[in-house]
């Protein structure tokens, strides 16, 4: 399994794997529905707004939304990306969806209209996080960290980041609120 994720929208859980994304009923303990994937999963995230799913992939340029009522292999919309598409974080404040791509583009999906704005990162790495007190999307790139969100400013501290990227690959599975208190503390000493 990559993840698992709960829709608030319609409390059902989301179970991607490479190749299929279950949806699971966990009050009745029950499968609802086994979609299948056409291409390799990377990624799936809830846009906790509306309950779109949205899942990325490593072998083809676009990013499948399926709205919380689809249990098909048809997405309700997709979305095409300049490369494949890596992870995928959330911004609640803003409703939009962001998606770090492999040819170092990060793209902003607009949760309602699935507008596509995109962002030149030169050396983007895959990782992306979403703190919620600021409403910051944070990134990498080849050495620096960018709050995306403050007009690119680039923390230049390879020390920094360096800590950082132990504390993303050791941290990859918990809250994202959990892991930027934990960013900020460093920061801040």
């Amino acid at each position: 399994s990559i993840s698992i994720k709960f829709n608030p929208v319609n409390s059902y859980l989301y179970c991607l794997s490479p190749t299929k994304l279950f949806i699971v009923d966990p009050l009745l303990n029950v499968l609802v529905s086994t979609i299948s994937l056409s291409y390799t999963a990377t990624d799936c995230v809830i846009n906790i707004d509306n309950g779109d799913i949205y899942v990325s992939y490593s072998n083809i340029s676009k990013v499948d939304v399926w709205n919380f009522i689809n249990y098909s292999s048809t997405p309700t919309t997709s979305v095409l990306t300049s490369g494949s598409t890596i992870r995928l974080v959330y911004n609640q404040n803003e409703g939009s969806m962001y998606v770090s791509q492999s040819d170092g583009i990060l793209s902003r999906i607009n949760g309602s209209t699935y507008v596509i704005n995109t962002y030149s990162v030169p050396g983007l790495t895959s990782s992306l996080l979403y703190e919620p007190i600021n409403s910051s999307i944070w990134t990498f790139d080849s050495s620096n960290l960018i709050n995306l969100n403050k007009s690119f400013v680039v923390l230049n501290e390879h020390f920094l980041y360096n800590i950082l990227t132990l504390f993303f690959v050791v941290l990859s599975n918990l809250d994202d609120a959990f892991i930027m208190s934990i960013i900020f503390l460093f920061i801040l000493k």
